[in-house]
């Protein structure tokens, strides 16, 4: 779910002209973002991985080596 969530942010962030929303929206983001690299971090603890269905491999793995945390930066 968080591979479509980020696809239908990113979406949404393009087509938006409000600051205030794209700034939520980044944020839901952001989660996102961390979501899916803990979830992916869960399943190679059980050797399985998952590949992307919305978002691109290259975005998928550019999310993978990327910082989890806070999303308030």
């Amino acid at each position: 779910i968080e591979d479509l969530d980020i696809f239908d942010l990113e979406r949404v962030i393009d087509e938006s002209s409000v600051e205030d929303i794209d700034e939520m929206y980044e944020f839901l983001k952001c989660g996102s973002e961390n979501h899916l690299r803990a979830f992916t971090k869960n399943l190679e603890n059980f050797n399985t991985g998952y590949t992307p269905r919305f978002i691109s491999e290259s975005e998928y793995q550019e999310i993978l080596t990327g910082n989890t945390g806070s999303c308030n930066n």
